[in-house]
């Protein structure tokens, strides 16, 4: 239920045990909010537990403190980047134990309570609309991923492209030539760090773009912003046109050059690879390299 529900029913399960503990101390204690702050009140939920278990005499027993540290450590992964967040999920498992201990402690202390076995109506439509939209997002991801490292392309002896095809960002090559998608600006805008997958086409073929060199970007763990990478691939690129080219890049040039930097989700986990390809000026189609 926890996972299909997103970590929903955990807040739930929160709820339910601090109500029985409200009940059975007779605590003036609010159980909403602390299922609500459960990062905050999860150990003593824990060791309450753990408390009663014991006073029944029972040999059963919890680690409160490990437990707890465990899933609120867990619980924090979902700020991880895609798709290291869905390690998320595995916190429920430190739940487990303390749910054992909790069976035991309202079989004793209330020998003719029902156990809660069954699945009710509201449990069911949770697993089945929940578990579709979990596998949707899982889909997503690695169909995001496939598109970053697909390459449908042919390329002859020398890695150039002979026959068009589907190109990831993840396996462009230098001297590449691609379409861009329509939307696209050709003179650089923040949609040229959004793309997945290009169309890469043999440079004799008309064509939007040519990869011009592979850089490196720097900085820290953080995202520095659309913006702050634009400027710094910018600058990259223009270094590496002279290099492709062999001529300095100036306003007098005939192309544009556009950097493609990571996603923040790449960004975060290590990618610091910047494309950068050139364009003409005037936003036409290229027939040729722009080597030729």
């Amino acid at each position: 239920m926890s996972v299909c529900t997103f970590g929903v029913y955990e807040l739930y399960w929160f709820y339910k045990n601090w109500c029985l503990i409200k009940e059975r101390e007779k605590l003036d204690i609010k159980p909403f909010w602390r299922a609500l702050f459960g990062v905050f009140f999860c150990y003593s939920c824990f060791e309450k537990i753990r408390t009663t278990a014991q006073s029944l005499n029972l040999k059963e027993s919890i680690a409160a403190g490990p437990l707890a540290a465990g899933w609120i450590i867990v619980t924090l992964f979902w700020r991880l980047p895609d798709q290291y967040w869905l390690l998320t999920y595995f916190a429920v498992l430190f739940l487990i134990p303390v749910q054992i201990l909790v069976t035991k402690v309202n079989a004793t202390a209330d020998p003719g309570c029902e156990e809660n076995k069954r699945f009710t109506a509201w449990n069911i439509a949770g697993v089945v609309f929940g578990g579709m939209f979990l596998i949707l997002i899982l889909l997503g991801l690695w169909w995001a991923n496939q598109d970053s490292s697909t390459d449908s392309t042919k390329r002859d002896g020398s890695g150039q492209i002979t026959e068009a095809g589907d190109l990831g960002v993840f396996e462009i090559r230098i001297g590449d030539c691609i379409l861009l998608p329509n939307e696209s600006s050709k003179t650089g805008s923040d949609e040229s760090a959004k793309f997945t997958k290009l169309d890469g086409v043999p440079c004799t073929e008309l064509h939007d773009a040519e990869i011009i060199g592979i850089g490196t970007l720097s900085g820290d763990d953080a995202f520095p912003g659309d913006d702050a990478l634009d400027v710094q691939g910018s600058k990259i690129c223009v270094l590496l046109y002279e290099e492709y080219v062999g001529i300095p890049y100036d306003t007098e040039s005939p192309h544009d050059v556009m950097p493609l930097y990571p996603l923040a989700a790449s960004w975060e986990t290590g990618e610091r690879n910047v494309n950068c390809l050139a364009t003409l000026t005037s936003e036409e189609q290229m027939g040729a390299s722009i080597r030729d």
